[in-house]
């Protein structure tokens, strides 16, 4: 019996690429179909995925209630206050748990978080009275409300909206336009269930390497116009291996963009809705602006452009591939993807812009000033289930998903992703969320954490 268990665990990986190269040929896979493959599966932070997958739980060495060392909600600010907890915990060794009840924390400094294995918990529910709420109101030109600058740290279930009210009215824009609400530079991160509200620069941006963004709530901005305003996720930099999932946007410019040379990256299952603009890069508005945007960078002698990430299960308004910093790297691949104003592409010389690929894909080919872009993405990328006689509903229960290897806990509705004829019948999990509430109805949940019950003061 040993021995055919043993068998079993070898085979089923080799199985599972074997299933995938029959329907996405290695050449487009960069060449190493079987690490490709290895490395979306492998995409997040582990400590979220070994939680998902095997109920592995952190053991919380010191919890905090910030009420206890002196920090409370209502209209004094608490910036400061914050900033000397966090260096009293650079001591402590060990996971460290800061919670904050519920209520209204006005912030005036920009937060820091350099110490690993660091969670920022509040509460978050549909009842507006029992949310813990950052409302940041930043005097100085700062460039985020939360930085990360450590490995392994959590920010999650809280509401968190930048008010901008300090700045002069003349700096308004200009502050906002360099300001994200949360920045991820480092490793093993992780922003989960967290309703952030009227970003400009961005409401989160990633430039680390295996993070996790799930189950939040982004939406609004205080400007929709060019240099980066009204983003929702942007994964920049070097920046590899990240998971955007499950995530709900609304109202914004982009709601997830890539540039520089982002790689392996896995942005799943969201849901995109009211894509909102003043300025698309010279575009007009309906062609230029994508939920999901391909951003290029190939001008820059140091990047080469987003490629080799994988999209799937997103239901968006469009998707678009375009050339405002030049061209995109090649194999990025959209699979069982639903875009209600199809897939956009802007012409470039270099090759690698049309070396993508689309299957399963609901939603037509559209260029902007009628160049012949669609035709060279037919030509030169790789495409199947999609343009020819609504063959994206074709595809096979065979081929759910290209990194999932079996149904998620978290997905509700029928799997794998279904695309149908009409976009309203389509539905993921976060759709479905967005249909039926507006936030995440979600109170005082301390599940993936390990804490001594007489520790846990949750009023």
């Amino acid at each position: 019996m040993k021995k055919t268990f043993i068998v079993i665990l070898i085979l089923l990986p080799v199985f599972m690429f074997a299933q995938i190269n029959s329907l996405l040929p290695a050449k487009y896979l960069g060449g190493d179909a079987s690490g490709t493959i290895r490395n979306w599966k492998n995409s997040g932070s582990s400590i979220i995925n070994a939680f998902e997958k095997e109920g592995k739980k952190i053991r919380i060495d010191h919890f905090i209630v910030v009420s206890e060392e002196g920090i409370f909600p209502g209209k004094t600010p608490v910036g400061e206050k914050i900033i000397q907890l966090l260096n009293k915990m650079k001591d402590r060794k060990g996971w460290k748990l800061l919670y904050f009840p519920k209520g209204v924390y006005v912030v005036d400094k920009e937060i820091v978080i350099d110490i690993p294995g660091a969670v920022i918990k509040g509460t978050l529910s549909n009842n507006e009275e029992e949310v813990t709420v950052f409302k940041f109101d930043l005097k100085e030109d700062v460039k985020n409300c939360f930085l990360v600058k450590e490995d392994s740290v959590g920010l999650e279930d809280f509401a968190i909206i930048d008010q901008n009210l300090s700045a002069p009215a003349n700096q308004i824009k200009n502050k906002g336009r360099l300001r994200k609400m949360i920045r991820l530079s480092s490793d093993e991160c992780w922003v989960r269930r967290v309703n952030s509200r009227k970003a400009n620069y961005g409401h989160v941006s990633i430039i680390g390497n295996h993070n996790t963004v799930t189950a939040c709530f982004f939406f609004d901005a205080h400007e929709y116009g060019g240099g980066g305003e009204g983003y929702g996720v942007q994964i920049g930099s070097y920046a590899s291996y990240n998971r955007i999932e499950n995530n709900i946007f609304s109202s914004l410019r982009h709601s997830v963009v890539l540039s520089a040379e982002p790689r392996y990256n896995v942005i799943a299952y969201n849901y995109s809705s009211r894509v909102t603009s003043t300025s698309c890069g010279g575009w007009i508005i309906d062609e230029g602006c994508g939920d999901i945007q391909l951003h290029g960078n190939g001008s820059n002698p140091r990047y080469s452009g987003p490629a080799l990430n994988l999209f799937e299960g997103n239901i968006v308004q469009k998707v678009v591939i375009d050339y405002a910093h030049k061209h995109n790297g090649n194999y990025n691949t959209f699979f069982r993807n639903s875009s209600i104003e199809g897939l956009g592409i802007e012409e470039s010389q270099n090759a690698t812009q049309y070396q993508q690929n689309i299957i399963a894909f609901h939603g037509d080919c559209s260029c902007p000033w009628f160049s012949d872009a669609c035709e060279k993405l037919l030509k030169l990328g790789f495409h199947k289930y999609w343009i020819e006689n609504e063959s994206y509903l074709d595809i096979s229960n065979e081929y759910p998903s290209l990194y999932l290897p079996e149904k998620p806990e978290w997905y509700t509705g029928s799997w794998p992703f279904q695309l149908k004829r009409h976009y309203s019948d389509e539905f993921n999990p976060a759709k479905r969320r967005k249909m039926t509430s507006a936030s995440n109805n979600v109170l005082n949940v301390f599940d993936m954490y390990e804490i001594e019950k007489s520790k846990i003061k949750v009023n």
